[in-house]
């Protein structure tokens, strides 16, 4: 069972291909890590960076998530389609029925997911458009960080965590939330986005 792409361009399929690639692998690394984190029983320094101090509960929740989209990149079944009009944003789409009536692995098996892509980035979300990060927030690995955020979304169920009526977007911020409110930080999309991609420089 693989990913299917259709309506890209030679140049943008390509890309776009690499940058699930790279994600694959930036996932099964963060997979490694909180496996790690369960077994000691202690944060290691990634996962304390973005989620903050140890819990056995949030770290459950960290597990469940980047167990999810590790099965989703990895062993799943998504249908990528090119977004039609603007290039700068991206969707995807819930299988029909929604979530209660199947496990996350039988609706990944079922591949029945669609997710629109613009041509500049993967960048996805549940049921609404959303504008690309800054590319900058995760270094090289913007795209990564972009592509793993939604996907945490879709497949792990996190939010876009407030402060003030205002996403904490950004690295600065997710950081910050992590030191201050680990509850929040399992949370919010943009942690799970930068504590994978931050897994390709360790």
């Amino acid at each position: 069972m693989g990913h299917t792409y259709s309506g890209f361009t030679v140049k943008n399929r390509a890309r776009f291909m690499d940058t699930v690639e790279t994600a694959r692998k930036a996932v099964a690394l963060a997979w490694a890590d909180i496996q790690d984190v369960r077994r000691r029983k202690r944060p290691s320094r990634l996962y304390a960076r973005w989620f903050g101090k140890y819990s056995n509960e949030r770290v459950k929740k960290v597990f469940d998530v980047i167990n999810a989209i590790n099965y989703a990149i990895g062993g799943g079944s998504i249908t990528f389609e090119r977004a039609q009009g603007s290039t700068d944003y991206a969707a995807a789409y819930r299988p029909p029925g929604g979530w209660g009536q199947q496990s996350v692995k039988q609706l990944i098996d079922s591949g029945r997911y669609k997710i629109e892509v613009g041509d500049p980035l993967a960048n996805v979300s549940t049921n609404f458009f959303v504008k690309l990060h800054n590319r900058s927030q995760a270094g090289k690995h913007g795209d990564v960080q972009t592509f793993i955020h939604e996907m945490s979304h879709l497949f792990g169920g996190t939010d876009d965590v407030e402060f003030a009526g205002m996403p904490l977007y950004g690295w600065m911020p997710s950081n910050m939330l992590a030191r201050l409110n680990p509850d929040n930080a399992v949370k919010h999309a943009d942690c799970y986005g930068f504590y994978c991609a931050y897994q390709l420089d360790r």
